[in-house]
């Protein structure tokens, strides 16, 4: 691919291998010097001073982890408690219809506003991945420990489960710490 010259600081760079994105001040360039969109995962990452910097490979892994876990959160979620859900709404128990019918919407609608939040939270991630992780980490532990204490029967059948997601979203908090770490001398 030919090398062009930049429109706003006359810098030649190769669009392909920078993504369309000036290698020294940071500009996008209009459409059509894009050869192949970019990966969500190689997104640049600003710096300070405002220089765009590319992605690290251990910055690229803790994006991807960090996603992976809360997305595998969000599925879990709209698997295992979409179930039980959908049990309580179609099983039908007996009682005044007004009280059930109000029980059911409120466990459907937490149902399915974690599932959302927690995928918002990964697609987050994609980009940065420290903030959501942290976030996930904390709403899922005060999620757990609530579904424990409401729930005493159910605490030894899911403890197992709980115990692998917090596992995964600790892990996930590390690696953006460490990629943080890393990537923190190049930022000044």
């Amino acid at each position: 691919m030919p090398k062009i010259q930049c429109i706003y600081c006359d810098t030649v760079y190769d669009p392909e291998r920078t993504r369309g994105i000036c290698t020294d001040c940071g500009r996008e360039h209009p459409p059509g010097t894009l050869v192949r969109p970019p990966d969500v995962f190689k997104v640049p990452v600003p710096t300070a001073t405002g220089r765009v910097r590319p992605v690290t490979e251990e910055e690229e892994r803790a994006r991807r982890q960090a996603s992976a876990a809360l997305f595998t959160v969000a599925f879990l979620n709209l698997l295992c408690n979409g179930i039980g859900a959908a049990l309580i709404a179609f099983g039908g128990q007996p009682g005044p219809q007004g009280a059930n019918m109000a029980v059911e919407m409120v466990a459907v609608g937490m149902v399915f506003g974690f599932t959302l939040l927690f995928a918002l939270l990964g697609w987050w991630a994609r980009y940065e991945p420290l903030a959501p992780s942290l976030l996930g980490l904390m709403l899922y532990t005060v999620a757990a420990l609530l579904q424990c204490l409401i729930s005493l029967d159910w605490v030894c059948q899911e403890i197992v489960i709980h115990g692998i997601i917090l596992f995964g979203l600790i892990q996930a908090v590390q690696a953006a710490m460490k990629a943080r770490r890393t990537a923190r001398p190049e930022m000044g």
